[in-house]
């Protein structure tokens, strides 16, 4: 596979990039209660779509590296892996339009933004076509009945 830099990584950078945004455009923040708990709800839902998307994998009893994805030994079409092909860059996908918003600061959703641009061209399409490589009409059916996205 293609891939170089983990998708938690993709995270943790997209995640300073946003912070530093408002850093850098202090004049569009703003106050806003209901603002910070949409946020904290964002972060919360996004982490349990996290925790129960590697339980999935778990379960599986297969990898969930996703730079080791050829190690893969099944496909995983089950819990939340039944609406989504990638509930756990969702996960992360949440987490940061979550703090972006707890940030108070329109400049911070650059961050899930970025995000999902990143972890769709640097991992998501790559691990497709490993996928496809190692399940061949399995995985295309799954990818017909199944979003990328929730």
């Amino acid at each position: 596979m293609s891939t170089k830099i983990p998708p938690l990584a993709q995270v943790f950078l997209c995640g300073i990039l946003g912070w530093t945004a408002t850093k850098g455009f202090p004049e569009f923040a703003f106050v806003s209660t209901a603002s910070r708990l949409l946020g904290w709800s964002f972060v919360s839902i996004g982490s349990v779509v996290l925790l129960l998307s590697v339980r999935s994998f778990i379960i599986a009893k297969t990898t969930v590296n996703p730079i080791s994805i050829e190690k893969v030994n099944e496909l995983v079409t089950t819990g939340l892996y039944r609406y989504s092909r990638n509930p756990m860059y969702a996960g992360m996908a949440s987490l940061l339009t979550g703090l972006a918003l707890a940030l108070q600061n329109p400049a911070a959703l650059i961050s899930p933004a970025l995000f999902v641009l990143s972890v769709t061209y640097l991992q998501i399409l790559p691990e497709e076509r490993t996928l496809e490589e190692k399940f061949g009409h399995s995985f295309k059916a799954y990818c017909k009945g199944t979003r990328r996205w929730f």
